[in-house]
């Protein structure tokens, strides 16, 4: 079963990426690449990326997104 909010998560990834966005010294774009390839399937999942989810997960809504 998919959860109803990973197509948006995986949206606001893939624009983070196009964007080249990081967070100085806690998320590198490598970073934020390896996470858009975990959640769209690309790669399995590691317990390297919690970090850098979280992250993520606090900056995003900070973040001015498009209509996505």
């Amino acid at each position: 079963m998919t959860s109803l909010s990973l197509p948006p998560l995986r949206q606001v990834l893939a624009w983070a990426v196009e964007q080249g966005m990081s967070v100085r010294g806690q998320l590198s774009e490598e970073q934020l690449t390896a996470l858009e390839r975990a959640f769209a399937g690309q790669e399995p999942w590691s317990f390297a990326l919690y970090q850098p989810l979280h992250t993520f997960a606090h900056a995003m809504v900070q973040l001015i997104l498009p209509d996505i």
